[in-house]
């Protein structure tokens, strides 16, 4: 399954880079703006992003369709446990199109 991967601007990790991960496997970084088109393996279950330790929330890949497009969100937050990555971080994915 092929995606395409947007990471919108955001006060969040402006400037660092943000892992992809499917099903745990780093796939590629994406830094603020930019765009990637992926290979998802078949049958994958989640992606989520990554900065340092800190992870977004799990998005779930069961209902996406080939050719799917993701934005990955991210804002600030004053919640000292999110922004140190011992929370979720303050991202999420959403779909854009199928």
């Amino acid at each position: 399954m092929r995606l395409k991967i947007t990471r919108e601007r955001g006060a969040y990790g402006a400037n660092r880079s943000m892992a992809i991960c499917v099903d745990g496997e780093k796939l590629c970084k994406l830094y603020q703006t930019e765009s990637v088109t992926l290979d998802v393996p078949d049958g994958a279950q989640t992606i989520f992003g990554r900065i340092g330790w800190g992870k977004t929330e799990k998005y779930p890949l069961g209902d996406v369709k080939d050719g799917a497009h993701l934005m990955v969100r991210t804002w600030l937050t004053q919640h000292p446990l999110r922004m140190l990555g011992i929370m979720a971080l303050p991202g999420r994915f959403e779909l854009v199109s199928r």
